[in-house]
């Protein structure tokens, strides 16, 4: 498997378990995993991953979330999020990463999770994924502002959504 055919997208949770999606050569693999070691583990080889989370700290909106919200997408501030940053941050600090908005690319899209799965977590991670494929093919939607962006799903990317779930799986880490 080439590194440049893997994409990991991080639904992150504090105190439940995480989502990852991996999309390697069209196929798609979704795990619910509790460690970060795990969530290293499967991440490490994809040439860029997509975290649902904030990548920084701020108190309030920052610059890129207040650019977010006049393009008509809903955000939460960093600071109502403070450990499930901590958490992107460690991840930040070992792999490539990109700040991703699932429910934000879902309004791009115009599509319902409950259409794809029966978790909304793992379709976050999917579309994290799918983002992290976007920006690395230079098509991804791009809200920014104070020197961060976000980086969310294009509209034509849903042929591509619909394939990668037309056959996914399932797994634990270990398998």
């Amino acid at each position: 498997m080439v590194k440049e055919d893997i994409f990991c997208g991080i639904d992150l949770a504090v105190k439940r378990p995480s989502d990852v999606a991996v999309i390697s050569e069209g196929e798609l693999s979704i795990y619910r995993i509790l460690s970060m070691k795990d969530i290293y583990t499967i991440c490490k080889p994809a040439v860029l991953t997509g975290v649902d989370s904030p990548l920084s700290y701020f108190d309030g909106y920052r610059e890129v979330d207040r650019a977010m919200i006049r393009n008509g997408f809903r955000v939460f501030p960093p600071n109502f999020l403070r450990e499930l940053v901590a958490k992107a941050l460690e991840i930040k600090g070992t792999i490539p990463v990109i700040e991703t908005h699932p429910t934000s690319s879902m309004k791009i899209l115009a599509v319902d999770w409950r259409s794809y799965t029966k978790r909304k977590d793992a379709f976050d991670a999917v579309l994290s994924a799918l983002a992290a494929v976007a920006t690395w093919k230079g098509e991804a939607v791009k809200i920014s502002g104070g020197g961060e962006t976000i980086y969310l799903v294009p509209k034509d990317y849903k042929p591509l959504l619909d394939k990668l779930f037309s056959h996914y799986h399932e797994t634990s880490p270990s398998q």
